[in-house]
């Protein structure tokens, strides 16, 4: 086994090997104005490269700067991460509204749906037509950074948003997103068969 070298852009599709032994180099793509370099150790024999990197996603790394090591099998020449932020941008529907809906989704059609409420009000909402798809692509585990991705675009262009759903009684995605806009100083009142943003 000799050492083998590679390193390039994220891809979207999951390519995954197991290693010996590994050094990785990525660019970090942190808050503030500076990228700065993070190397990763990793040298336990049959680990896979794609949960070595696994925090680093969840913190940020969005490029791969090189990686250099020994292996057993074919190496790839990037690391594949999904980007969130594109996948986010891709389900935004009705972008150009300042108003964005959010809810529970409900297939029957006399009963709420966030989804039928925001193409009412001509609101924005969040729709990824290859849902399954994705997720089988990079995780079930991984979806909710693409919704956190969603509302940090839309937070940032400083819309409000419309709960379709008690937000008291909010369970599983709707309640991280509920969860989320709170921490970013959002509150929300009833208003009618809604309930409305009100920023603190």
């Amino acid at each position: 086994m000799s050492p083998m070298f590679g390193g390039g852009e994220y891809c979207e599709e999951m390519v995954d090997f197991v290693y010996d032994t590994a050094e990785f180099v990525l660019d970090y793509a942190g808050p503030g104005t500076g990228v700065k370099s993070t190397i990763v150790y990793a040298a336990k024999s049959g680990k896979s490269i794609v949960s070595a990197v696994k925090s680093g996603v969840s913190k940020g790394w969005n490029k791969i700067k090189g990686w250099r090591g020994k292996t057993d099998e074919v190496v790839p020449d990037v690391v594949p991460v999904p980007n969130f932020s594109n996948y986010a941008t891709l389900a935004t529907k009705n972008s150009n509204s300042m108003e964005v809906v959010l809810g529970k989704y409900n297939v029957d059609l006399n009963a709420v749906s966030y989804d039928r409420v925001a193409q009412a009000r001509g609101a924005t909402f969040f729709h990824l037509e290859n849902w399954d798809d994705v997720s089988r692509k990079i995780g079930a585990e991984k979806m909710w950074n693409i919704n956190e991705a969603f509302l940090s675009q839309q937070v940032s262009l400083g819309k409000s948003f419309v709960l379709t759903h008690d937000p008291k009684a909010a369970t599983g995605y709707f309640l991280d997103e509920i969860k989320f806009l709170r921490n970013k100083g959002y509150d929300f009142v009833q208003n009618g068969s809604v309930w409305t943003s009100v920023k603190n």
